[in-house]
């Protein structure tokens, strides 16, 4: 009966053929993994890069489809903003400031890509013809003219008349002015918005040197997505090549020999090459989070090649004397089982990816799972020949590994086994407890550290002006008219003032506001009001785009036909709820108090970021709940018991709800990272699952008892899995010191699931197993 027990099952006995095999031919197997993985990574050559802050919008999605209508029907803001604040003893109206303003005003229109430069001094302000013959189309201060006490005075007139400017070219306190720069690029040309926003730099530079004593911060669009590109570009050109060199030197000092560091390194390169070249042969293109990928595939890489090698060299030092070949057929043998099925359940794992409404976060899963694939296809081939080749032709013994008593380790732990349960359960009970304090939040400027020049810059704008958070609204006209239409332009015009009023805006831009100031002067009239005839509406319109300089026309504000008009809303850098919480009352008010706009939903980047961060968490529940019951079938098919496979729950599923209710307590909101980690790690979690329970089931089928599996399983897996975590851990520690905060959100959550596993896997389970057989023999024996 034992016999059958000890049986291999079907696929381990072709897993074990396949290596046989790959160790008997060596030429053919190096043609052929070799070849397939440089025609793989031939494919890099086609590999882009998009940092686009848009690609975390899927494409098809509500959100992009109402954002890139909007940007269809009236013309694209990609911006730079200036944010000037005088020093003490000016103001932002004083000539020395209204000076730099026209300076800096000048000299951006020379900028690359330039379409668009508005500020103060060259806001277009129609004043009535002094002859009585209509208006006057200029700028609001004319060249040569910040000197004019008359400045003074039309600039406290004008701040009166145009509330559409307050908290727009002038933050609403006073202190501080803007100057924008809109530029006619995409924001996919990763070079268009490098040299945009290197210029925009040296232009901040330059003022900086010649203003010393007026502050200039910079922020926008541009500098988002260049911030964005650096985060990328920082990741890949220094957290990469420092996790290589910290592997390494682990590695070496792990196993004092070159050729282990040598073999891992090359199964790094391999599995990286292989699977970004494949995804590039796809038509993926690498941004700001599935950059991160080559990191991930790193560390499980490494550890998938940990395992064969520390095997080898305990077997070789058991069988100093036997052909190298058993040995290393010996070693894959032991760990062709767990090896394929954690690679299989990570790939499970990280496929869910797929389920996230985050592109980014879908390709990152894709690319890290063909990594795994990559890893696993070198790890049971390439790596045998090399560990084969080098014990042939070493003639001095293998050098000793650390000496851990885990036999020891085990033993305690089945001696304290009911103490063990009870301290991990109540710690488990205490952590997940956290859970119910979690809440989702999100906030794009966030996702950079203090660090990075944009996330600082963008704080001080916050502090000093406002934030650059923008809800934007396209109002269609009542049908059969335009937006000429007085009934249309007073409900415009009265949303407009209603949002003026509510927290956190600083300024609303709608068409209302303009048309009043046209009609105010082609009448010469004190005040600013609306026409109530719609022909003379659209004639001051049509009028004003005659005469307007080139920059200053209305298609940002107005569709060519007249049939819609654009409503944009200046809020401070707000969460997703808040940016949600806006948009809602801003509905319910319209329902009431506005029928010919209610209905019609906002978009704007902001806003998108909001709903789709929203959303991606319930379809991440989805994605989470379907790889958990995945793996648990596939690990119930693998140990041909589906009482084991409900039981990996536990230890597959605690480690991650735990640093969820400690992220609950410390910090307690969840964004569009942490809403992701739980199907990035959940295949990583189960490595140690799997192998502990799969060499427990081993040491249990030949008739061993509960206590001597545990201390089997210590003795077998225990230095390999040690080492494994720490080189896991070692990866995502190092991944959470990246600058974008997606990332080091991603590695530090990764980093606490997996030493949670460990301690949980090592003492948790084990304890749990002994207690459990102990009550179910004293029941068997109360019952006898």
């Amino acid at each position: 009966m034992s016999e059958h027990k000890n049986k291999p099952l079907g696929i381990e006995k072709r897993l074990i053929c396949l290596v046989s095999y790959v160790l008997s031919h060596t030429k053919t197997t190096l043609i052929v993994v070799l070849g397939a993985i440089f025609l793989l990574a031939g494919g890099l050559a086609k590999l882009e890069v998009n940092n686009s802050a848009r690609v975390f919008l899927a494409v098809g999605s509500p959100e992009k489809i109402a954002l890139d209508e909007l940007e269809a029907n009236y013309s694209k803001d990609e911006n730079v903003m200036f944010v000037l604040v005088p020093p003490e003893g000016e103001s932002t109206t004083s000539p020395k400031t209204l000076t730099l303003i026209r300076e800096l005003t000048d000299e951006l229109w020379l900028s690359p890509y330039a379409r668009k430069v508005t500020s103060l001094v060259n806001f277009i302000d129609p004043i009535a013809d002094a002859d009585g013959g209509g208006m006057i189309v200029d700028d609001l201060i004319l060249s040569g003219e910040e000197q004019s006490p008359e400045t003074q005075q039309t600039l406290a007139r004008f701040f009166e008349q145009r509330p559409d400017v307050v908290g727009n070219l002038i933050a609403k306190d006073g202190n501080a002015a803007t100057v924008f720069l809109t530029v006619a690029m995409s924001s996919d040309d990763l070079q268009a918005v490098k040299t945009v926003a290197l210029h925009a730099r040296e232009l901040q530079a330059a003022y900086l040197e010649r203003y010393p004593d007026y502050q200039i911060y910079l922020t926008g669009l541009v500098m988002l997505d260049y911030a964005l590109n650096e985060a990328s570009d920082a990741d890949s050109g220094s957290l990469v090549p420092a996790m290589i060199l910290l592997v390494l030197i682990l590695i070496g000092a792990l196993f004092r020999a070159l050729i282990p560091s040598l073999t891992v390194l090359m199964v790094i390169l391999l599995s990286i090459l292989g699977a970004v070249g494949a995804v590039a042969w796809m038509g993926f293109q690498l941004n700001t989070a599935s950059g991160a990928a080559p990191l991930i595939i790193l560390v499980l890489a490494v550890a998938n090649a940990v395992h064969i090698i520390a095997k080898t060299y305990q077997l070789r030092h058991v069988m100093p004397k036997v052909d190298p070949h058993k040995v290393v057929l010996a070693a894959m043998a032991y760990n062709v089982v767990p090896l394929s099925l954690t690679n299989l359940t990570t790939f499970v794992g990280f496929m869910s990816l797929n389920f996230s409404d985050v592109e980014p976060f879908g390709e990152l899963g894709t690319i890290a799972a063909l990594g795994v694939l990559t890893s696993l296809v070198v790890n049971l081939t390439l790596t045998p020949l090399v560990l084969l080749a080098w014990l042939r032709r070493r003639n001095k013994p293998l050098p000793a590994l650390p000496k851990i008593h885990f036999g020891q380790v085990a033993k305690r732990v089945c001696n304290n086994a009911s103490w063990i349960l009870f301290v991990f359960s109540i710690l488990a009970v205490t952590a997940l407890l956290g859970l119910q304090l979690i809440t989702f939040n999100d906030n794009f400027v966030k996702y950079f550290d203090d660090r990075n020049s944009f996330r600082v810059q963008t704080d001080l704008v916050q502090d000093h002006w406002g934030g650059m958070g923008l809800i934007e609204y396209s109002f269609d006209a009542p049908e059969g008219k335009t937006v000429a239409d007085p009934d249309y332009l007073k409900q415009v015009a009265a949303f407009a003032d209603w949002l003026r009023e509510q927290p956190h805006v600083n300024a609303v831009i709608a068409l209302p506001d303009h048309l009043a100031r046209l009609h105010q002067a082609f009448n010469n009239t004190p005040s600013a009001e609306l026409p109530d005839d719609p022909y003379l509406s659209s004639q001051l319109l049509t009028t004003y785009e005659i005469s307007a300089p080139y920059g200053h026309s209305l298609s940002d504000r107005v569709t060519p036909d007249y049939a819609s008009s654009r409503v944009s809303i200046m809020t401070d850098n707000l969460s997703s709820a808040d940016t949600i919480a806006i948009e809602q009352a801003a509905e319910d008010w319209m329902q009431q108090n506005a029928p010919l706009l209610s209905g019609q939903a906002g978009t704007g980047l902001s806003l998108a970021f909001a709903y789709v961060s929203e959303r991606n968490s319930v379809s991440m529940l989805l994605g989470n709940l379907t790889t958990i019951i995945t793996i648990s079938i596939l690990l119930s098919l693998a140990w041909r018991s589906w009482t084991m496979g409900l039981f990996s729950l536990v230890p597959n599923l605690l480690p991650i709800l735990i640093v969820l209710g400690i992220w609950g307590y410390f910090v307690g909101e969840i964004n569009l990272a942490v809403s992701v980690v739980g199907a990035m790690v959940m295949g990583i979690v189960v490595d140690d699952t799997v192998y502990i329970l799969t060499k427990y089931q081993d040491s249990r089928r030949q008739g061993n008892s509960v206590e001597q599996a545990v201390v089997d399983v210590y003795s077998g897996v225990g230095l390999a899995l040690m080492v494994t975590t720490l080189v896991i851990a070692l990866g995502f520690a190092v991944m959470a010191t990246s600058s974008f905060a997606i990332n080091a959100n991603l590695g530090l959550l990764a980093l606490g699931v997996v030493i949670t596993a460990l301690l949980y896997d090592f003492l948790f389970v084990p304890a749990l197993l002994i207690t459990a057989d102990r009550m179910l023999r004293q029941h068997t024996v109360q019952e006898v």
